[in-house]
């Protein structure tokens, strides 16, 4: 299973950026993970946007890339991927990043960990 499930949004202020997107656009708040993420989207969207507080600045924006097994995908690609980031534990399953020729990144998440 490989699905795009969201878009990873690094944000300097949660706060300001829901009141845009949830107030100013009239999005949903889907879900929220402390004072820092939260995920949004519009109420008929199959894609939603994830609000991240970003610490360093260096975050791009970029898909973020569901399936089922995040280690086992980018060892079956690591040949042909740039990898940015190696698979790491994330609460619920495990996350990495890959990047495209021009820069551009994408996420790499499972859930196989979650309850």
């Amino acid at each position: 299973m490989e699905k795009i499930e969201m878009v990873y949004l690094p944000v300097t202020d949660l706060q300001q950026a829901l009141a845009y997107y949830r107030d100013a656009l009239g999005w949903t708040e889907l879900w929220r993970e402390g004072d820092s993420t939260a995920a949004i989207g519009p109420s008929d969207g199959e894609v939603s946007v994830m609000l991240d507080v970003s610490t360093t600045g260096s975050e791009k924006s970029g898909p973020i890339l569901t399936v089922d097994d995040v280690r086992l995908w980018i060892d079956e690609r690591r040949e042909r991927l740039s990898v940015a980031k190696e698979p790491s534990e994330i609460p619920g399953g495990w996350w990495a990043s890959v990047t495209d020729p021009s820069g551009n990144i994408t996420y790499i998440i499972d859930q196989s960990t979650a309850d």
